[in-house]
């Protein structure tokens, strides 16, 4: 529908477009497979996606080879690097010699064929990590449910705070300079790729006492940067914290006894850029019901 839309407008610079939706099933073998199909017999003008790490390296290896557009989100530090992918467009800081190619290449074609590689978005991701790191502190941390129980919706709204701060489900963030600036006395250059990781930030022990913690009585919970801040503060935040709270009231009220199995194979905290504790074997008894949070 936005296609037709935009077509029925002006197109892209003047030119109509296709939309070929292929999916990369978050597999980085699946990614690279499905960007050569495109480029090689649909004959696209353009890629774009995924949004998730290791599949979008390996379609960006695929589209830099063949020295394809490829629009894509900043996952991946490598690729935010104009120098070694002059093709790769970062949707989130573009530097001006790739806005260049970009529009240059949309100029030239008659009619435009976008290749989309699609596959889970990130959205729903962050949100299933969010619950499993939370959930396994209720399955772990002794006492906790009983303090979540006994302090009611501030002591809920507190503890999916801390969950976020300590165990976040976005390790860090890579972003291109759009000017030339110092930090904590290092020259970094305008277009130069930066990755700030959230992560150490919320356990700053200058700026939280016992960072590693949950503490519920915190005097800011949200004072941390989990959705980083300013401008690109996570448009879904306030969903996230919805999610998360009625998730902790719904086991604290389903299933007050939920615990991590010992026999099991038991949670590790692992991932790169987005991390989770994983797996989460849980013990609980069946059609028991505590009251519900206040």
């Amino acid at each position: 529908m936005a296609v037709a839309d935009l077509n029925a407008a002006t197109g892209i610079l003047g030119h109509c477009a296709t939309v070929l939706v292929k999916d990369s099933a978050n597999s980085p073998t699946t990614a690279a497979q499905v960007a050569r199909e495109l480029i090689d017999q649909d004959e696209v003008g353009f890629l774009v996606g995924p949004t998730t790490g290791s599949p979008e390296m390996s379609a960006i290896a695929v589209s830099n080879r063949s020295r394809m557009i490829h629009m894509a989100g900043a996952s991946v530090v490598e690729a935010t690097d104009p120098a070694k992918y002059p093709y790769v467009f970062i949707t989130e800081s573009v530097s001006t010699m790739q806005g260049q190619t970009i529009l240059q290449r949309v100029a030239a074609d008659k009619h435009l064929k976008v290749g989309v590689l699609a596959g889970p978005t990130l959205i729903p991701d962050w949100g299933v990590r969010d619950v499993q790191s939370t959930v396994r502190h209720m399955m772990t941390e002794i006492g906790l449910t009983d303090r979540l129980r006994a302090g009611g919706d501030k002591a809920v709204r507190a503890f999916v705070e801390e969950s976020l701060r300590s165990y976040g489900p976005v390790h860090y963030r890579s972003r291109l300079a759009n000017r030339d600036l110092t930090v904590a006395g290092t020259l970094v250059r305008r277009d130069e790729a930066v990755v700030s990781v959230q992560s150490a930030a919320n356990r700053d022990p200058k700026r939280y006492k016992c960072p590693v913690e949950i503490d519920l009585e915190r005097p800011n919970p949200r004072d941390h940067i989990a959705f980083n801040f300013g401008p690109r503060t996570c448009v879904g935040a306030n969903l996230a914290r919805i999610e998360l709270q009625e998730s902790v009231r719904a086991f604290l009220d389903r299933v007050p006894d939920l615990r991590i199995d010992p026999k099991a194979l038991q949670p590790k905290f692992g991932g790169v850029q987005l991390r989770d504790f994983r797996p989460l074997h849980a013990l609980f008894t069946p059609g028991r019901k505590a009251e519900t949070v206040a």
